[in-house]
């Protein structure tokens, strides 16, 4: 009889007995009590409760409190396996509802006398900070990508924050079948995501708490190695996590955590004894057993994904401490045991579901499973992974090249590599080295079987299968490959099928190949203008690069007269300060793996200033007077300028005896030397550039009779010019008197 039959039943025998004997141990933790208007009387209710019961730990406001009991059990988003309620064909089983052992056998098994007293992963610096998974049951995902980090941090001292949101939207169920993951889910399923694909970077997908679309982060890190500790009875198996943790480093666990009293939780041991089956996942990281509880002694340091305000007084806010044996924390313990870069390297598989508890086999300890792949490029196979159903498991490697088709059956021959054996010594995922990597070549296929041996249990194979799930339906998510086999002799082989529902399904073996790395591509968007005049023009260079198998992280622009030009993606540069001629502009990238990519070029050509371009009003017209003229030039071409010319009435000495000009940069002026020479002209002390499209004040006093435009604003085929204002010589002011010149 299982914990949940357990739970179902006692819950009867309650409401059978209310008007006879009252039934202290399931009394007791009825912490509930009537909702208030003044949450501090509520919660002065349940302190009050806490303490007749005689636990010690304390409640207060926190960010949970705050919540409906209706959000508040959105946050308990943990969902165990659930066992068929149809029958499975005669070679199908659910093996996660079968007997399995309640203890494991680990490598460096500590005794309890060989165990320290105390343990904190936290003070130890083995712990990333307490995250929010906010008002969504993805506590499975905080919980595994906490695990994740741990690892990362005590292997390489560095502190990651993992994408929670990514483990959410790009999970097979989300991706593929549109599952909210914020209705719950299971430590596997964030596994099978991390061992096919890996774990990216909060900062590329941040958390929304709410359902999203996939981004496809780049992967920082893939996990290859998972271990299932503990099974529903876990709380018991104290002994079994603290090995775990010592070996592993903190543990992905379930809890209980429906009780008033762990919503509010501040600070102390929490207690609750109650038989309700885990409900929600956290991160045990230590362990104290000096500290006294209700039933002895002894409490695990928990990291929730509550925030800090949850558990505030507690030994860090957002943690807590639980009684051993308590709430069912403890149950489906697991682990991250190993993890790798995923650079360069390929993961073989075909089971996009991973392993979600069903098995097959043929009533016998031993049975074969088999996968066929075709790389896509040369490779060298260098692991075989497969999930795991026992303990104590035996397993056999052997590569093949050849598959034969029999009217009946399939075969494979033509070995490579060796036969390679072992053992296995807990549930889980594995990744198996191989002593004698295997070359593959694009196009060639190869064939991974496996020989499973368990000491006792009939069906040793992983398959790719679920069924009476709250997750979309296993044939709306996976697809068949038809590259996976099963036998019961090593011989003949067969697809496996499913005889009562028509559905075929896959084997849950894997193979990871190291791939030559793949150079990036740099591609050239733009340069602009072509051609580009000096000073008159900035030219603007925009690239970008692609990686198959990395990330793009070095830029570089060179150019064939002047050098290197820039390190970044995309850059602008005025063409003064490139040489005349044309240039082949050479643009390379480099990817994380240090390879260059083969320069991508185009010609741009730099040429001189048109020295021959004039800002010119035209002769104007009849009458002119002199007098001081104030306005705006905007030239519609860049112009270098030394002389102004004004435009005399017939038979007059029409000049200009002042001018000034002004903005963006330019402050010129120039005054009239009498007449003598070209007195029609004013010339500049040095040249100067005015700019295109850019506009300029001006100021011009002219002398005896020049020509003028009547108009405040005048189109030329050179840019515009506007009066601001006009006075004559007689004093009078217009706004529509434009001296008729030429810049040039």
């Amino acid at each position: 009889m299982n914990k949940r039959t357990i739970a179902t039943l006692l819950a009867v025998i309650v409401a059978a007995s209310v008007f006879t004997v009252a039934l202290p141990v399931i009394a007791s933790e009825s912490l509930n009590t009537p909702s208030t208007a003044d949450p501090s009387v509520e919660l002065s209710g349940l302190q009050q409760r806490i303490y007749s019961q005689g636990y010690s730990y304390t409640v207060a406001e926190n960010g949970i409190t705050q919540l409906s009991p209706e959000e508040k059990q959105l946050l308990c988003g943990y969902k165990p396996l659930t066992p068929p309620t149809k029958p499975l064909p005669e070679n199908i089983r659910f093996r996660p509802a079968d007997e399995m052992p309640k203890t494991m056998t680990m490598v460096t098994l500590s005794s309890v006398e060989q165990l320290p007293g105390t343990y904190d992963a936290m003070a130890l610096g083995y712990v990333t900070p307490v995250r929010n998974q906010g008002a969504c049951g993805s506590c499975w995902i905080f919980a595994a990508t906490a695990d994740f980090e741990s690892d990362v941090l005590i292997n390489e001292s560095q502190g990651f924050d993992f994408a929670e949101q990514e483990v959410g939207d790009c999970n097979i169920w989300s991706s593929v079948g549109g599952y909210d993951f914020c209705d719950g889910g299971v430590a596997l399923m964030a596994i099978n995501l991390f061992t096919r694909y890996g774990s990216a970077d909060e900062a590329c997908h941040p958390y929304a708490a709410h359902r999203q679309t996939c981004l496809n982060c780049p992967p920082l890190k893939t996990v290859n190695n998972w271990r299932s500790i503990t099974g529903g009875y876990g709380e018991s198996e104290i002994t079994l996590i603290k090995n775990a943790i010592l070996n592993y480093g903190p543990v992905f666990a379930t809890i209980y955590a429906g009780d008033p009293g762990f919503s509010a939780y501040n600070g102390g041991v929490y207690e609750y004894w109650g038989f309700n089956v885990p409900n929600h996942a956290v991160e045990i990281i230590g362990w104290d057993d000096s500290l006294p509880h209700l039933h002895g002694s002894g409490a695990w340091l928990i990291k929730n994904s509550w925030g800090t305000s949850w558990g505030a007084g507690g030994p860090y806010p957002g943690c807590a401490w639980v009684a051993y044996g308590s709430a069912n924390l403890g149950d489906w313990t697991s682990a991250i045991t190993g993890y790798e870069d995923p650079s360069s390297k390929e993961i073989f598989y075909h089971d996009e579901c991973g392993w979600m508890g069903y098995v097959m086999g043929c009533g016998k300890p031993t049975a074969y499973g088999a996968v066929r792949f075709v790389p896509s490029q040369n490779a060298t196979l260098t692991a075989v992974d497969f999930w795991v159903i026992d303990t104590d498991m035996a397993y056999e490697i052997e590569i093949f090249d050849t598959l034969h088709t029999y009217p009946e059956y399939y075969a494979f021959s033509n070995q490579l590599g060796t036969t390679q054996a072992g053992t296995t010594d807990e549930e889980g995922y594995y990744s198996i080295p191989l002593d004698t990597p295997v070359e593959l070549r694009e196009g060639d296929d190869v064939i991974v079987q496996v020989n499973f041996t368990t000491t006792r249990y009939g069906y040793p194979i992983p398959i790719d299968y679920y069924t009476d799930s709250d997750l979309p339906p296993w044939s709306t998510v996976a697809t068949f490959s038809g590259e996976s086999y099963g036998s019961c002799d090593g011989l003949q082989f067969g697809k496996p099928y499913d005889s009562y529902s028509g559905d075929y399904y896959d084997v849950g073996i894997r193979a990871r190949a190291d791939v030559q790395n793949q150079p990036p591509a740099a591609i050239i968007d733009s340069i602009t203008p072509d051609p580009a005049e000096q000073v008159a023009d900035t030219v603007s260079f925009t690239g970008h690069g692609t990686d198959t198998d990395g990330t793009v992280v070095t830029y570089n622009w060179s150019s064939s007269i002047d050098g290197p030009l820039s390190t970044a993606s995309s850059f602008t540069k005025p063409a003064s300060e490139l040489s005349l001629g044309t240039h082949t502009i050479s643009f390379q990238v480099q990817d994380d793996d240090s390879a260059w990519s083969t320069a991508a070029t185009e010609n741009v050509t730099i040429i001189p200033l048109d020295l021959t371009r004039a800002f010119d009003t035209g002769a104007g017209t009849y009458p002119g007077i002199s007098g001081i003229h104030n306005g705006t030039i905007t030239p519609n071409q860049t112009m270098q300028v030394q002389n102004l010319y004004t435009y005399p009435c017939t038979g007059t000495g029409g000049h200009s005896e002042y001018v000034h000009i002004w903005g963006n940069g330019v402050d010129k002026n120039a005054s009239w030397t009498g007449y003598s020479g070209d007195w029609h002209n004013i010339t500049f002390n040095e040249t100067f550039v005015l700019c295109k499209n850019e506009t300029y004040n001006y100021t011009i006093r002219t002398g005896s009779y020049p020509l003028m435009h009547h108009t405040n604003a005048l189109p030329t085929a050179n840019g515009w010019i506007n009066c601001t204002k006009f006075a004559d010589a007689n004093g009078k002011e217009y706004d529509d008197g434009i001296p008729a010149i030429r810049l040039e």
